[in-house]
């Protein structure tokens, strides 16, 4: 049996417990990828708060903008819409944020801004770079990829959203897992609502 995360008084303590706590679910196969998508969003959620909070002292990399793009992507293909506009917000709100100012195929599109969700393209790149990365065909040194965050490769949002109905965990009929949502009663009633 998989622990439950305790409640955290940092969020990035809790924010990493929720992440390991989703990722060795899905691991074993015990939650499907809608109720670990529940999770994730208040992981990215309760995440922000390093790096919008000066007191936290951390700053946003590329791996976390891909985690918010990711995120947005999934709650698209889950048709999970509020959560989508919400993921979206977040990831348009955080751009002057980004620390890391070089070359990669996420940060050169930014000025697209909420479009880059929508383009075709670039959900083809994602889904070319994903089989890329699982041939090891790509240079680490331009990473991150998008592969390394939820959802990783329990679910593929681009190919989903290249190819509707084509995915089928993103199919919903699956009534969100007790454990996860007794957690989100915990965080959303509690130090972190």
């Amino acid at each position: 049996m998989i622990p439950r995360p305790i409640i955290e008084d940092k969020p990035a303590l809790q924010a990493a417990a929720l992440t390991h706590y989703m990722g060795d679910r899905l691991r074993a196969g015990s939650i499907d990828i809608h109720s670990a998508f529940q999770l994730n969003h208040e992981a990215v959620r309760i995440r922000r708060l390093c790096y919008r909070q000066p007191a936290w002292g951390h700053s946003l990399y590329i791996s976390g903008l891909y985690s918010m793009f990711m995120h947005a992507l999934t709650a698209r293909a889950l048709r999970c819409d509020e959560q989508m506009k919400i993921a979206e917000d977040w990831f348009l709100e955080d751009l002057p944020l980004l620390r890391e100012k070089r070359k990669h195929p996420l940060v050169d599109r930014l000025e697209q801004g909420r479009a880059l969700f929508y383009d075709h393209d670039f959900l083809q790149l994602l889904a070319d770079t994903r089989r890329m990365y699982h041939e090891r065909t790509l240079d680490e040194e331009l990473g991150p990829y998008h592969v390394t965050v939820f959802p990783y490769d329990y679910a593929v949002p681009e190919q989903e959203l290249l190819f509707p109905g084509t995915c089928s965990e993103f199919d919903r009929t699956i009534p969100l897992d007790s454990e996860i949502e007794a957690i989100l009663v915990e965080l959303l009633t509690g130090v972190w609502s």
